[in-house]
């Protein structure tokens, strides 16, 4: 079913909201790193979270970061940690540098989400939404947080851009898409890990992608190219999985979609590396077909 598009959707439960959640917000400089009609001179709000694990479904939020841009330029920024009410695993807080004992005295997501709410409903009219893995990690992660605390807002994935899916199109080849690497390759380093800087990191490469053209500067037509870029690349995996793709300026070349030969051409990348790949257990039948027209030409 397609999704609707608003910014946020809204249930009937009401429960109780405790006091304002206390965010701590940085003013920047708006003249800075100004370019010319980003997102049609519009406001950008970009999310990002540290959480207690991976599964967007039972782990909790444990730090919410927001940078403003309006005009392609950071303008605000806010941070506040969240008491997860779990304790933090240690693996997480490997990663993120956030312990229990730091996020003890926060307020709860019972009341930092229904602050992030109100800000989404005061935004929803003249704001673009906008987050790194933001719908495939933080969008169904927040949506989950909302109805586990009965605040009555859900975020439309569909209505949020997310860098990473027009990266992991139109730049394919890249051996890391991850997003302290993306940043470093467009010219911007930061504190990875921390939601409010990775948040900032998010706005820069996002109105990097637009100077070079991969998202489109209208605001409809980022969306759209981003509808487009969801189901040609849930296609492509459905035909090749993660071993396999199609270059973008020649579609009857083959490239291989992993690993060191990442990008390469089938024909360009060692038999031996090719006949390994074959001997994985995941290999769609699709992929296995093109890799053998190279390794065993005859059969294939």
């Amino acid at each position: 079913m397609r999704a609707p598009s608003a910014l946020y959707s809204t249930s009937t439960r009401v429960c109780y909201v405790g006091e304002r959640a206390n965010f701590h917000w940085v003013k920047r400089n708006a003249n800075a790193g100004r370019i010319k009609d980003p997102m049609n001179s519009g406001r950008v709000l970009i999310f990002d979270l540290e959480t207690t694990g991976l599964n967007v479904d039972t782990d909790r939020v444990v730090q919410l970061g927001i940078a403003i841009f309006r005009d392609g330029a950071l303008t605000s920024s806010q941070t506040t940690l969240v008491n997860p009410c779990t304790p933090i695993p240690a693996v997480a807080s490997r990663i993120h540098n956030i312990t229990d004992d730091q996020v003890a005295e926060s307020e709860t997501f019972g009341v930092v989400g229904e602050e992030f709410a109100r800000l989404l409903k005061t935004s929803v009219s003249n704001t673009v939404l906008c987050g790194y893995n933001a719908s495939g990690y933080d969008v169904p992660l927040l949506n989950s947080e909302f109805e586990r605390h009965c605040i009555p807002t859900q975020i439309n994935g569909a209505r949020v851009l997310d860098p990473l899916l027009f990266l992991r199109y139109h730049r394919r080849e890249w051996p890391s898409r991850t997003l302290s690497s993306v940043a470093e390759r467009l010219g911007h380093t930061f504190k990875a890990h921390d939601a409010m800087e990775d948040a900032i990191a998010t706005g820069f490469v996002l109105f990097r992608l637009i100077e070079q053209g991969i998202i489109p500067e209208a605001i409809e037509d980022a969306f759209r190219a981003q509808e487009a870029i969801v189901e040609k690349l849930n296609d492509e995996a459905a035909l090749y999985g993660r071993f396999l793709y199609r270059d973008r300026a020649n579609d009857e070349r083959v490239l291989i979609g992993f690993g060191k030969h990442c990008g390469h051409e089938l024909n360009q990348v060692p038999l031996s590396y090719l006949k390994w790949v074959l001997g994985l257990p995941d290999v769609p039948p699709a992929a296995r077909v093109a890799i053998q027209e190279i390794t065993n030409p005859l059969k294939a």
